[in-house]
């Protein structure tokens, strides 16, 4: 028995299904090209309101969705669909923006002004704390060697660079006003000003490092006892500016198991191994102070020898000496030294990401390698928060794998070292350039 056709269609009517399958494949992927586009301004223009880039975020969402259930293609392209929708929504475009701006918000400014009345010690309080915040902000972005040629600006000038202030812990009485403030700038006018002014900066803040502190004092070696004075300097150091954020270790019993001065100087692997992954950070410094006592002709000097160990991590040992001033005790003295210890590892990162408000950026096309998608939205927070990356544009997008213009300043040699300290591995294969993260075993 021959199977019945219930109905039958001639050429005509296969050649109208067949082409208007394929209006409907070329608009779907015209569409998605103007939503990556989207999503490539919606990621690189700084100015967008965080509010309004969810929303946008969510109409492209809503704009695939809709154009996919109203196709032949729904189902075939599914797993396309669900990719450019977590690409669309979950993508960290408002994060990336978040990251670069951290740098120039600056915290913990305390204030407090007395003056004829409580609304006028609030005001005062309000200026000398965007002065504060102002000096220190300077200080987190330039070159101590350049500190001669940063902008001497009055309080309005200051203002407008202002882009909002939080207060905390406020306290008024009638002619008093206390609080801490938290002082964000805006990034574009503080950069064109120091451009104006000829001075370079750094606008990305390194990821902690852990300290380890190693004493020697007449050929005994301290690291965590309490009768070391090195660690009880490092443990009274503020810092204001933590471009480089220090973890100084708790000295207790697991790091005295963990690692001792004989370890530490002859930088053994896997103490380094185990002291960074105590304190979750990738890199260690060795901070090595070696006391010369004072004779009848000189007074105390300190030998420095810093040694940094981690994944990207290219110099060799920076040595210099502090000398004690005209009747400096040795508390103070080694004080001095943290600090001095503070601005040598802070300008060695600075260096390595320094630009000019008027640099042109460079441009490299990259292939990411993805085993799911969640590894390209941790990827591209990574390259939110390197130095001298300036932006990513997302070329296509697949489940296996993404291809993005990547703008950054200076070479692609530097721009390889510091990607590897914020966990990016970035080298050359036969096409171009392929980027991933680096796993920690």
């Amino acid at each position: 028995m021959k199977p019945v056709k219930l109905f039958s269609l001639d050429n005509d009517e296969k050649q109208r299904i067949f082409l208007d399958k394929m209006n409907e494949y070329y608009f779907l992927t015209i569409n998605n090209i103007i939503n990556i586009y989207l999503i490539n301004w919606l990621k690189n223009n700084s100015i967008l309101d965080q509010k309004y880039a969810i929303y946008l975020k969510y109409a492209i969402y809503l704009n695939v969705m809709n154009l996919y259930k109203n196709t032949y293609l729904y189902k075939k392209s599914f797993y396309r669909l669900i990719g450019l929708v977590l690409v669309a929504f979950f993508s960290g475009i408002v994060p990336a923006m978040a990251d670069r701006k951290a740098v120039y918000t600056v915290r913990d400014i305390a204030v407090d002004v007395t003056a004829e009345d409580a609304a006028q010690a609030r005001e005062l309080a309000l200026v000398r704390g965007q002065r504060m915040a102002y000096q220190r902000l300077l200080s987190r972005l330039t070159l101590l060697k350049d500190r001669h040629k940063r902008p001497p600006l009055g309080d309005a000038a200051i203002t407008e660079l202002v882009l909002g202030i939080e207060i905390e812990s406020e306290k008024t009485s009638p002619v008093r006003y206390i609080a801490d403030l938290t002082v964000s700038f805006k990034p574009q006018a503080v950069q064109e000003l120091l451009g104006g002014y000829g001075v370079s900066f750094s606008e990305v803040m390194s990821e902690p490092i852990v300290v380890i502190p190693v004493y020697e004092e007449d050929e005994t070696r301290f690291l965590w006892e309490d009768s070391s004075p090195w660690l009880a300097a490092w443990r009274d150091h503020v810092s204001d500016s933590a471009v480089v954020p220090m973890v100084l270790p708790l000295a207790d019993l697991a790091d005295f198991s963990v690692m001792t001065p004989e370890h530490a100087l002859r930088g053994d692997a896997n103490a380094l191994e185990r002291i960074t992954r105590r304190y979750d950070v990738s890199d260690a410094l060795v901070a090595h102070a070696r006391l010369i006592p004072g004779r009848a002709t000189r007074e105390d000097q300190l030998d420095i020898a810093l040694s940094r160990y981690g994944p990207a991590v290219t110099e060799g040992i920076q040595r210099f000496r502090v000398n004690s001033k005209p009747g400096e005790d040795r508390e103070n003295l080694l004080k001095r030294a943290v600090t001095e210890v503070v601005n040598q590892v802070e300008a060695s990162w600075k260096i390595g990401g320094l630009r000019q408000a008027d640099d042109r950026p460079n441009r490299l096309q990259i292939v990411v390698p993805l085993e799911k998608l969640v590894d390209w939205i941790k990827i591209e927070k990574d390259l939110a928060s390197a130095p001298l990356v300036q932006k990513t544009r997302i070329i296509s997008f697949s489940r296996r794998q993404a291809f993005i213009d990547l703008y950054f300043f200076g070479t692609a040699a530097r721009l390889v070292t510091l990607l590897a300290q914020n966990g990016l591995f970035l080298h050359a294969i036969d096409t171009g350039w392929s980027l991933s993260r680096q796993r920690r075993s």
